[in-house]
């Protein structure tokens, strides 16, 4: 299939940037070999602790979950554990999650500590700066400075209202050169003023890795999502490596030209409505048809008085629904004019290295984090939120998320998200248990190829 085969259903889109199809990207042979150890041994999760998340950025928390004077947030990673905190002063800081008496976890979840940080074992008292600020019976003990006490601090950042953390004070690289066009592209979508409306972790049986591969790629969606293929393009999605980062344009409301020209507008339509009623959220296994209202009052608006679902003369899905969606922002008082057309339908997603992605709406961010275990290279943790530009302050007070952990299979996330978190841990599976020493990428897979070359600057086993 060329790219001239496929204009007439792609004429709306221009491509931003340097964007490209699978077909225009080019491939490296020497690059399309990804060690299945990399997945599977435990050596190989250690080198990641120790040469990995111990040199690089790593997106930690919303600026808005240590909104004000001595609220924390603890962030773990393997057996790692940061203290993020927010100061007297307004500045936000980080610091290892241990006591400088005898190593004691001084905090765990988020929650406000108050004017200082006490350390559960010997009440060690620290000041929302990290300075020592008390000894319990501190007579007893040899001198002790307390500029020689503090708690170690490690550098922080933000962008798009995130926080970022390295466990470095002073790193080599800033968190600006770390991420490089990305806070730009990010920009216009205004996420700083969103409010976090879900916020879920649970567990899979994968690597970390895979969990980001699968979501960084749309080869899949033809076996696992059949039910995408009508209302999105999978075959002629737009890539872009960014650095060690890199984004994914899918085009919405347009239908995969592996169905043949088969899919009518109306089908189309229909399509559109299931996806977004479907949605993202927490529901029971048992019932997820959580969106069959949505469902509903979306098909009344497109039925006729023969009850037919219809569209208005000389409009398609996508002129529809974008405009919807640019209504909708502007009830709510917000100026996205910085944004294209394609941004309020299309899924614009990045990949920030190692373990974030983010799939970018106008008004909508859906983020996802997968976090290494700390031993078993066979599972990992995934953290999910929703982030949702609102305006109106009771709709904040009555929608903004609290955390909730789940057990591995407890709920339901969502369609698309269960279909992938249910079939991952085959492959996992499939890698831990065959002969398999390398998998194959083609340009379909151009970002996972562009995720190992990056773990390659850490991590340089493929060289060995």
């Amino acid at each position: 299939m060329s790219k001239e085969e496929f204009i007439p259903t792609r004429d709306w889109y221009v491509p931003p940037r340097n964007a490209k199809t699978p077909l225009e990207t080019p491939l490296d042979p020497a690059d399309v070999a990804v060690p299945t150890r990399r997945y599977t041994d435990p050596d190989y999760l250690q080198n990641e602790f120790d040469l990995l998340w111990t040199r690089t950025w790593q997106l930690a928390c919303r600026e808005s979950q240590v909104s004000n004077p001595g609220d924390y947030l603890v962030y773990d990673i393997g057996k790692r554990s940061y203290l993020i905190v927010r100061g007297t002063d307004g500045q936000v800081r980080a610091f290892y999650n241990s006591c400088r008496h005898r190593g004691t976890r001084l905090c765990n979840g988020r929650g406000n500590t108050g004017k200082s940080m006490k350390c559960p074992y010997h009440m060690w008292s620290y000041g929302l700066d990290g300075s020592l600020q008390a000894v319990t019976d501190r007579e007893t003990f040899c001198p002790i400075e307390d500029a020689d006490y503090g708690l170690s601090e490690v550098a922080v950042g933000t962008c798009a209202g995130f926080i970022f953390l390295h466990p470095d004070r002073t790193p080599a690289e800033s968190l600006t050169e770390f991420l490089g066009d990305v806070p730009a592209l990010l920009e216009p979508y205004r996420f700083e003023e969103a409010v976090t409306t879900l916020d879920v972790t649970m567990p899979c049986s994968a690597n970390w890795k895979v969990l980001v591969e699968a979501f960084v790629e749309m080869y899949h969606v033809q076996t696992v999502h059949p039910h995408l293929l009508a209302t999105l393009d999978d075959v002629n999605t737009y890539f872009e490596n960014l650095g060690r980062h890199s984004w994914m344009i899918v085009p919405t409301a347009v239908t995969s030209e592996r169905l043949g020209g088969t899919v009518s507008e109306i089908d189309r339509l229909e399509g559109v409505i299931s996806i977004m009623a479907d949605g993202v959220g927490v529901r029971s296994r048992e019932n997820r048809s959580a969106g069959e209202e949505t469902a509903a009052a979306l098909r009344q608006m497109f039925t006729n008085e023969a009850g037919e679902l219809e569209l208005p003369e000389g409009s398609s899905v996508r002129d529809v629904f974008v405009e919807m969606a640019q209504n909708a922002l502007k009830e709510k008082g917000f100026d996205l004019s910085g944004l294209s057309a394609a941004q309020f339908l299309d899924d614009h997603q990045f990949h920030v290295f190692p373990n974030v992605i983010m799939n970018c709406y106008a008004g909508l961010n859906m983020f996802l984090r997968f976090r290494p275990h700390a031993t078993d290279p066979g599972q990992c943790l995934i953290d999910l939120m929703l982030i949702e530009l609102i305006k109106d302050p009771d709709e904040i007070k009555s929608r903004t998320a609290v955390h909730q952990e789940y057990a591995e299979g407890e709920i339901s996330l969502g369609e698309v998200i269960d279909q992938d978190t249910d079939f991952l841990p085959e492959v996992q599976a499939g890698l831990a248990g065959g002969d398999l020493e390398n998998v194959t990428l083609s340009k379909q897979e151009i970002r996972i190829v562009n995720f190992h070359k990056a773990l390659d600057g850490y991590i340089p086993d493929r060289n060995a």
